[in-house]
């Protein structure tokens, strides 16, 4: 009987070891099972770099509208190509060809390598705009300008020769590529612009005797030198003035105006707080020579060393407006234009420089009191620097 039991127990024993004997080998050798859970479990490379959002994209997008006009008849390099710019500060227009921007009383003509920022056209409108508005004169818009000439500042063909500019005032906007340290200038017909900060940084760059001197570029638009050349031109139209009253007048109105925008942009702000103004002049200036040093008016000087002549027509201007009021400069004009000084479109009058400015001296004098010279040297003394 036990011998019965105990191979009942053997044979059980023997069953259950081959019943168990797969299910261990499972566990420690698995089989091979499908490949796809490993390849999903894997990021792909889209998800190991994940795309950007529009707000890690760069907002610096430089690139305004374009039009161009009559594509099919103008060649690359002829001027006719019309941009608008965007109207925000953060964008930038860089010029890869001549072209021009339009706006309501004036061209824009650009250089290649011309870097504006996209709310230029908005600025240089409000400029202009203000300007007559403190002067007190239009910029005349049916005014016909005298045939003007400036091929000097291209290599090659003016590419607006043939460009009519109808009643608006044509600005030309250079770059200095040859480092001949032009000046901006202007004149009753046009404007022409040269400012560093408007070279494209590119350009810059690849001219050593500018990119070895950061302090000639600052890092914003100058309109201050924009505000006294667009003075020019408007006064201009309306009569023909001593180097003394232009130049101060440019300075005077350049500064007045953009004092009254400062607070509309950091541009105009930090135009007036970089502007260098002279409060004195090297001449000994008094109430007996001022008529004198009026009518030798400085014009045996070059641009670059007669500062003077800037300041002492700034000081005459302030000293107008504050004796005579805002409208000082709108009746000098008349008062010129009236005594037979005729408008810029006209010949200029006949005689030696002294001559001419001994008149104009005659008209302030007529119009302000035989005696302005000599008051006005009291208050050039009197006056606190």
């Amino acid at each position: 009987m036990k011998r019965s039991i105990l191979c009942v127990v053997i044979l059980l024993v023997a069953l259950c070891a081959v019943a168990c004997g797969p299910k261990r080998e499972a566990t420690e050798e698995p089989t091979v099972t499908p490949t796809t859970a490993t390849v999903t479990a894997t990021p792909t490379v889209e998800e190991s770099t994940p795309t950007p959002t529009p707000t890690e994209v760069p907002v610096s997008t430089p690139t305004p509208t374009e039009d161009i006009i009559n594509s099919d008849e103008v060649p690359e390099d002829s001027g006719l190509y019309r941009v608008e710019l965007s109207g925000k500060k953060e964008d930038h227009f860089i010029s890869t060809r001549y072209c021009y921007i339009e706006s309501e009383k004036y061209y824009l003509l650009l250089d290649k390598d011309i870097d504006l920022p996209g709310d230029f056209t908005k600025q240089t409108d409000l400029l202009v705009d203000t300007l007559e508005e403190v002067i007190g004169l239009s910029y005349l818009p049916d005014f016909n300008p005298p045939e003007f000439n400036i091929d000097s500042y291209y290599p090659d063909k003016n590419p607006w020769r043939d460009m009519d500019f109808k009643e608006k005032i044509p600005i030309f906007i250079i770059a200095d590529r040859e480092a001949r340290n032009l000046f901006s200038n202007a004149s009753e017909s046009y404007m022409v612009l040269v400012c560093d900060e408007l070279m494209s940084e590119e350009l810059w760059n690849s001219i050593p005797v500018f990119r070895d001197n950061p302090l000639r570029r600052h890092d914003f638009i100058p309109y201050i030198t924009i505000a006294h050349e667009l003075t020019h031109v408007i006064t201009l139209r309306h009569g023909w003035y001593t180097l003394i009253m232009s130049e101060g007048s440019g300075d005077y109105f350049a500064e007045k105006v953009l004092k009254m925008l400062s607070d509309q942009s950091t541009d105009f702000a930090e135009s007036v707080n970089s502007s260098l103004y002279f409060n004195t002049i090297q001449d000994k200036l008094t109430p007996q020579n001022a008529e004198q040093i009026f009518i030798d008016d400085y014009s045996d000087l070059y641009q670059a060393n007669s500062a003077d002549k800037y300041t002492l027509g700034r000081l005459i201007c302030i000293y107008l407006a504050e004796t005579y009021g805002d409208s000082f400069f709108r009746d000098y004009a008349k008062a010129v234009t009236e005594a037979g000084f005729p408008m810029a479109t006209d010949e200029v009058p006949s005689g030696s420089h002294i001559e001419k400015t001994t008149r104009q001296a005659e008209v302030l004098k007529s119009l302000f009191g035989n005696d302005f010279f000599i008051k006005f040297g009291k208050w050039y003394q009197t006056r606190k620097y």
